[in-house]
């Protein structure tokens, strides 16, 4: 019963969004862009100009009329006024980091244009790991680019919030110290090191499993990419000596594998009990197919009827009329009846 209901709201809400996407995609981009300007601006909110409601608003409003790289674009020039208000270093370092980033980034992948915002916005949610899960079930290999841009940009921004103080300087000579500083933390990060390689292997994993033709296989997926992220980030830390948080990294893999399942039921849920293996041929191959129904039900539709008081009573009297005139023809023809036997 609770799946029927749970597949009714599906079918209820694909029907909305087919029907009204042409007001809810730009919707979505408006709340996404609003989320990730106000993101960085509560990060890094050096600069005042920029860092302010009305800006974010516009500017999300005009992403929302734009394709969705521009959301990354808009973020990454805002990213870098704020660091320019930091520290030249910063700006420099980041301006630098966000050109090889974004050569990367459209060069091989601008399908998945959410993975390099998203990354850094899971992690401010505490669920990382839900993003190499999911772009590995519904991207490619390649979506591993843009998560690992992400996963970059954000431990990047962290130290620099962090140590803005330390990253302002006096003479221009020290300019180079700063950055020397910031590119050395990035290079010497074995946290950082550590997650980019284990988001980059979970994306690859999820993706292989979920292509095999077996009963099940992104639900293994699943299971086997949280596994996988959990045994990897354990002998990183043991093996490297970092500080994690172990606690934490069960709960967050744990949080995002549920989330997972969710995301996989809205776009990839099928009936196994009822898959079927399809045997055909041409002049040159044979192909067997297994083919798997999805699970879909029909939208319940309400059908409201609207009843008028005056026209029921209407009908109501009609009806007492037409009684009455039957009553009168049975008792003629009784009477004929009568007469007729006399």
């Amino acid at each position: 019963m609770k799946m029927t209901k749970l597949l009714e709201i599906k079918e209820i809400l694909k029907s909305i969004y087919s029907k009204y996407d042409n007001y809810i995609f730009p919707g979505i981009k408006f709340l996404l862009a609003l989320i990730v300007f106000s993101s960085i601006n509560n990060m890094i909110g050096e600069m005042r100009i920029i860092n302010n409601i009305i800006i974010v608003i516009i500017l999300a409003l005009l992403c929302s009329l734009l394709p969705v790289n521009a959301i990354v674009i808009f973020a990454a020039l805002i990213t870098v006024l704020h660091l320019y208000a930091i520290s030249l270093a910063a700006a420099v370092v980041g301006l630098a980091l966000g050109m090889i980033m974004l050569c990367l980034y459209f060069g091989f992948e601008t399908k998945d244009s959410l993975t390099l915002i998203l990354m850094p916005l899971a992690f401010g949610l505490k669920i990382p790991y839900l993003i190499p899960l999911v772009f590995g079930l519904i991207g490619t290999p390649l979506s591993a680019i843009g998560i690992g841009c992400g996963v970059i940009a954000y431990y990047f921004l962290r130290f620099v919030a962090e140590n803005a103080n330390n990253l302002s300087f006096d003479k221009v000579d020290e300019i180079l110290i700063k950055m020397n500083l910031i590119i050395e933390h990035l290079l010497k990060n074995r946290l950082m090191m550590m997650t980019l390689f284990t988001c980059v292997l979970v994306v690859i994993v999820v993706y292989v499993i979920k292509r095999l033709s077996v009963d099940y296989a992104w639900t293994i997926a699943i299971a086997a990419g949280g596994v996988l992220n959990i045994v990897v980030m354990l002998i990183g830390e043991f093996a490297l000596d970092i500080s994690g948080g172990i606690g934490w990294l069960l709960l967050s893999t744990i949080m995002s594998m549920l989330l997972a399942v969710v995301i996989q039921f809205y776009i990839f849920n099928v009936d196994y009990t009822r898959s079927e293996t399809v045997q055909f041929e041409d002049e040159n191959y044979y192909y067997y197919v297994k083919a798997v129904p999805k699970i879909t039900i029909a939208a319940p539709s309400l059908k409201v009827k609207k009843i008028n008081a005056q026209k029921r009573e209407i009908e109501e009297l009609e009806e007492i009329e037409e009684l009455e005139e039957l009553k009168q023809m049975e008792e003629l023809k009784q009477i004929e009846e009568n007469e007729d036997s006399l």
